[in-house]
């Protein structure tokens, strides 16, 4: 091989060097799958690692930088640059939670797709490089303990809800508000720092109510609430709400507004079966008596929080 031709050789292997370096330091490059070939480079952060997009925008990890760049697929946009942990290596978008591995700080990133605010850091194993979410749960390979974690997202759910309601002044053929108190259980939880919880709260029917309530389509029902967690912590309060009624899966919902675990917001369905319900406001006997309902309980489906 004449000398020439050597350091042509050399000199094409440099410059192929050097341009791999220039898109590894600053910039992601776009593919058109109908020309196949670059149709454009976009700037981001330093040094990037990771790459994933969920059809609408394009996530970057810059590892220098602490930081992921979302861009605007149509565009090619930078829209928003948003701070991680150290060293963040790894990204998966399913389209509504972006996963990021923090390679320096053994920890993974958990980002709202639609705000692009980080709403959780969960500690991992050692050096996670990768991460991949099919939707539910984000997987996460551990290179320093040779392990793969299984991570759920922020919103998660308790898989059971029961407890107990008594009615005051109680229901009868006449009309009035009826003051709702509920005793109630989660059960099940899984995805946050506690397994279950117990609550209490007081609710009014929005207006008055006789026996024929509970064969409807309810009274809505509202009020305060106070939630007790598993394991051991101070109590928290926020709001509840639950229709009067016997009808079939009712819409169950509040919110945990201050204390331990807020903000969350619980959501789920419920079933109310109250003692003599089908006697309520019947004569009952020579003398007549009228039967008044206080007494129920209550079962739901699982119960998701956000």
């Amino acid at each position: 091989m004449s000398i020439v031709k050597a350091l042509r050789g050399v000199v094409g292997r440099f410059a192929v060097l050097v341009a791999t370096v220039t898109v590894a330091a600053c910039c992601v490059g776009v593919s058109s799958a109908a020309a196949a070939g670059l149709i454009r480079t976009i700037p981001v952060g330093s040094i990037p690692r990771g790459v994933s997009s969920d059809g609408t925008h394009v996530w970057v990890t810059n590892y220098w930088e602490g930081t992921v760049s979302e861009i605007e697929a149509s565009s090619g946009t930078v829209i928003r640059t948003i701070k991680v942990g150290n060293n963040p290596y790894g990204v998966s978008s399913d389209g509504t939670h972006v996963w990021v591995t923090n390679r320096g700080g053994s920890t993974v990133s958990e980002i709202e797709a639609s705000s692009g605010t980080v709403i959780d850091t969960i500690n991992v194993g050692k050096k996670p490089f990768f991460v991949s979410s099919d939707g539910t749960p984000a997987w996460v390979p551990t290179i320093g303990e040779n392990t793969v974690g299984e991570i759920l997202p922020s919103g998660f759910e308790c898989t059971g809800n029961s407890g107990t309601v008594t009615l005051s002044p109680g229901l009868r053929d006449t009309a009035a508000v009826q003051t709702m108190r509920i005793k109630g259980t989660l059960t099940g939880c899984a995805g946050e720092p506690f397994t279950g919880a117990k609550y209490t709260a007081t609710l009014k029917t929005a207006g008055p109510v006789s026996c024929s309530v509970l064969t409807g389509a309810g009274e809505s029902a509202t009020g305060v609430a106070k939630y007790n967690w598993t394991p051991k912590a101070k109590t928290s309060t926020g709001t509840l709400s639950m229709p009067l009624t016997e009808t079939p899966d009712i819409a169950f919902s509040g919110e945990v507004t201050t204390g331990p675990n807020s903000p969350l917001t619980l959501t789920g369905t419920a079933t109310e079966k109250y003692t003599g319900a089908a006697l309520c406001g019947v004569p009952q006997g020579k003398l007549g008596v009228v039967k008044v309902v206080k007494k129920g309980t209550f079962s739901g489906s699982a119960v998701s929080f956000e």
